[in-house]
């Protein structure tokens, strides 16, 4: 017969990969941030052009690299079960509180609103708070940024590294 299965064993196996996760992708995002930044910045004449494909960046980064992360997780098969979904929504959670300007008034807010089972509609409440923020051509953009240098990660870059 069919045993169900052991999602505790399954939130045990994604929270431990959670934390170096993080470290591996996100510290280096948030420098490459920084350091970008600082470029712009000392480029002489910085052009409107620049600024403008700094700012998009900024204002998708919690987004697309939610996606990328779990576009990487789904083709490197890393979690099982839940764990996927958990991985994707404490990202997404975590990059906007941290990235996102207004980020914990965005999830406050999306919390507080949200209608039906809170496990599905505080993300799709998120998600919707997003799609309202950028608008839906930077959302659109997003997705398949995300989807596709995720794509690009799993399949080319990791590879060369044999971590995982």
């Amino acid at each position: 017969p069919l045993q169900p299965p052991n999602v505790a064993a399954h939130i045990g196996n994604t929270l431990k990969w959670i934390p170096w996760i993080w470290l591996i992708v996100t510290i280096p995002l948030m420098g490459f941030q920084a350091a970008f930044h600082n470029a712009i910045e000392k480029v002489n004449p910085v052009t409107e052009e620049v600024k403008g494909v700094w700012n998009v960046f900024i204002k998708t980064a919690p987004l697309c690299t939610t996606i990328l992360l779990v576009t990487i997780a789904v083709i490197r098969q890393w979690f099982e079960g839940w764990g996927l979904w958990l991985f994707g929504v404490a990202t997404l959670i975590i990059l906007t509180m941290f990235i996102t300007p207004n980020g914990r008034e965005m999830i406050g807010d999306s919390w507080q609103t949200m209608q039906g089972n809170s496990l599905f509609g505080f993300q799709y409440k998120l998600l919707t708070n997003y799609f309202i923020l950028y608008e839906w051509q930077y959302f659109l953009s997003s997705w398949l940024l995300g989807i596709s240098l995720g794509w690009l990660w799993a399949k080319r870059v990791i590879p060369l590294f044999k971590m995982w």
